[in-house]
């Protein structure tokens, strides 16, 4: 769903989130973030996938360039609803 949401390919997004976990320091704190899981599509075939988590979504959100439409709307939404939470 995220894929779609940001308008990209779920195998693009898999690669990332995998170049993304790669860099956390422990299994533990990736798992703050994205959580591996597979589903069974409509054909009957498994397929990997990351439940992800509310940081996971700041993460990707902000890690899609600006290139990508739609990361980039949600992007601004979530830093203004951020700003409008902490504000102070």
């Amino acid at each position: 769903r995220v894929a779609e949401e940001l308008g990209v390919l779920h195998k693009d997004l898999l690669e990332k989130i995998d170049k993304y976990t790669s860099k956390f320091s422990s299994a533990e704190v990736s798992a703050q973030f994205y959580i591996p899981s597979n589903y069974v599509s409509s054909n009957g075939r498994t397929v990997r996938n990351y439940l992800i988590t509310k940081k996971g979504i700041a993460q990707l959100v902000g890690g899609y360039s600006s290139a990508v439409e739609k990361a980039f709307e949600l992007n601004v939404a979530y830093i203004n609803e951020f700003g409008r939470i902490y504000k102070k």
